[in-house]
């Protein structure tokens, strides 16, 4: 479990992307460039919550796999129906060409008023399928970082992140979960 939180993730620096590339392609050194990379074994913490009080129940979950959410504004007019106040989002974008360079995470918080917790699932190396390079506004991802989310109109605290390995391709590939305590701080 990783539980270190910063405010703005570590980027890569392109050269440093570039050589991942020309590495051995096996487990370990997979897991030896993971474990490098405080982008990858961090939480990003941000947002202004719209509330201080603690949720009360009933209160509304929104679950969505927003597939790198190319369209932020269209996805918010979708969730503000439900009036959420937690909203779990996978497939978000950050620093990629084909979401304009944004942090879809932090600006669909942003739009909601709420806190968010951001955890990187892997670094994307490419500009994605021909489809998503049909969005991209440059010919480079400024971070490449692909993730998981979690929103809630309430301070988020004890925000952790649980790293499950699985395999693809006969390679193990990461997926991360974003995972917060959605009750304010006691201070």
């Amino acid at each position: 479990m990783m539980t270190a939180v910063v405010s703005v993730l570590d980027v890569p620096s392109l050269d440093q992307r570039a050589g991942f590339t020309g590495g051995k392609k096996t487990i370990e050194a997979h897991d030896a460039i993971m474990n490098r990379l405080g982008s990858m074994n961090t939480v990003e913490v941000g947002g202004m919550p719209s509330r201080s009080l603690p949720l009360a129940f009933p209160f509304s979950v929104s679950a969505w796999n927003l597939e790198r959410c190319l369209f932020v504004e269209e996805s918010v007019a979708h969730l503000a129906g439900s009036e959420p106040a937690v909203v779990l989002l996978s497939e978000m974008d950050n620093g990629m060409a084909r979401t304009a360079q944004r942090h879809t995470t932090a600006d669909l918080a942003d739009i909601f008023g709420m806190t968010y917790a951001y955890g990187v699932e892997f670094l994307e190396m490419g500009l994605g399928s021909a489809t998503e390079r049909d969005f991209c506004v440059d010919t480079f991802n400024e971070k490449g970082f692909h993730g998981n989310g979690l929103m809630s109109s309430v301070p988020i605290r004890d925000a952790f992140m649980i790293r499950l390995w699985g395999s693809g391709s006969g390679a193990m590939m990461p997926t991360s979960h974003a995972s917060a305590s959605a009750a304010p701080s006691a201070a």
